[in-house]
């Protein structure tokens, strides 16, 4: 695996940190990936915004970008457990079933310390266009 670019960030619990995860992501894109910019930073948003609703404590996201054209994200958090089920008429608990409709793959990976979302999307661009004029 060829990586062109690799961000890692850590993110506090504040309500905010979803819209700074995605603009993180945005930028590690380099904006050159069209529509499939979207379904990353809604990935991310989901993936990040459950860490802050059920650890109170943050994580980390790590963004890989291969030379293939593949993106992997992860985000990672202290709790090594889910939290509980949404209570029936909550309007939550529907994060992972949206990253599950845009990625082409996710999983979770335990370990001692906690546990790790991941996704990854394919299709992207190998290289940025270059502009004209």
């Amino acid at each position: 695996m060829i990586v062109r670019r690799y961000v890692r960030a850590a993110f506090d619990a504040a309500a905010a940190a979803p819209g700074r995860m995605r603009a993180l992501v945005r930028d590690a894109l380099d904006d050159a990936c069209g529509e499939r910019c979207y379904d990353v930073e809604l990935a991310v948003s989901e993936m990040v915004a459950n860490v802050v609703e059920h650890t109170g404590v943050g994580g980390t996201l790590a963004v890989t970008v291969q030379a293939d054209g593949a993106v992997l994200v992860e985000v990672a958090d202290v709790q090594g457990s889910w939290g509980p089920p949404p209570a029936k008429g909550h309007l939550g608990g529907r994060g992972l079933g949206i990253v599950d409709s845009v990625a082409d793959a996710w999983d979770v990976s335990w370990s001692p310390h906690g546990k790790t979302v991941w996704a990854a999307f394919n299709g992207f661009p190998t290289t940025a266009p270059v502009p004209v004029g």
